[in-house]
């Protein structure tokens, strides 16, 4: 899929090699102009360079491209 909501699974390339751990939690960004919170994302299955994360809550629709941050 490419438009991704609420309790979707989403994919990133991000892993065990930058430091993620099962459990982290992320915002994702628009992609655009201005960076807003559209969605906040929690790893439940890691790899080296790649994470699986489920879409806690939604704002507007994840896509791939959407920029990932650390909440704090």
């Amino acid at each position: 899929r490419t438009l991704n909501g609420m309790l979707d699974i989403v994919y990133i390339d991000k892993g065990i090699r930058e430091g993620l751990e099962l459990g982290d939690v992320f915002a994702t960004l628009l992609q655009g102009k201005h960076r807003i919170v559209n969605s906040v994302i929690q790893v439940i299955n890691i790899r080296e360079a790649t994470s699986t994360a489920i879409v806690r809550k939604s704002n507007n629709t994840v896509t791939k491209g959407d920029e990932v941050v650390a909440v704090k």
